[in-house]
């Protein structure tokens, strides 16, 4: 069968484990779990990453790059996955679409700012790219079944999250705009546990 080729950007926590605490998945355990993939190349500049993998995953040393332009071009389209830092997400993504990728897989928050983000998916509409945005939740199989369970056209949806906006709360509303579609406004309501890093907010999105 044909193995499609991964090229995983971003060797930290989520990309493939280096400074995460033990078990918490990431890109290159999933990436290694399906038979349908091979992991092609593993670029992070950081010499820590590259220690932690000739620990880990010594068979893996071989695909290790500083830089994507020093990894050299596979015959098949790659699947590329951006998750390195939020601020070096655009840039990343630029330099991933140069390769023609089959799709870019860009961790979350793909961007810190409206402008970043319309700028990246300028430059993916401009190379005729498939992106997506890792919001697994909605294809994990309870998640489909509490879908099936909920009514198709609610008046009202109350929901709680924890870990912060960029966290739990963007699994949360990349579902109700993949079950109820667009969002046409947000209003922000209250700051209910302040953090600087990931605040938790109350806000309320109005649907389409």
């Amino acid at each position: 069968p044909v193995m499609l080729p991964v090229v995983i950007m971003g060797l930290g926590r989520i990309g493939a484990g280096y400074g995460a605490r033990e078990g918490l998945p990431n890109h290159l355990q999933a990436a290694l779990s399906q038979q349908e993939l091979r992991v092609a190349g593993l670029i992070d500049p950081d010499a820590g990453a590259h220690a932690h993998i000739a620990d880990a995953y010594p068979d893996l040393v071989d695909r290790l790059c500083t830089d994507l332009s020093d990894l050299p071009r596979d015959a098949s389209a790659e699947i590329i996955v951006v998750c390195g830092p939020t601020d070096r997400h655009c840039s990343m993504l630029e330099q991933a679409l140069d390769r023609k990728p089959c799709l870019v897989v860009i961790e979350k928050p793909a961007a810190d700012n409206l402008a970043t983000a319309k700028r990246m998916l300028a430059a993916a509409a401009g190379e005729g790219a498939n992106i997506l945005v890792n919001f697994h939740r909605r294809f994990d199989t309870r998640i489909v079944r509490c879908r099936q369970d909920a009514p198709a056209a609610p008046r009202m949806i109350v929901a709680r999250y924890g870990k912060g906006l960029w966290n739990y709360a963007s699994h949360m509303v990349d579902l109700l705009m993949d079950w109820y579609g667009p969002i046409r406004d947000v209003q922000a309501l209250a700051e209910s546990r302040p953090r600087e890093d990931d605040p938790n907010l109350s806000f309320r999105c109005r649907m389409e």
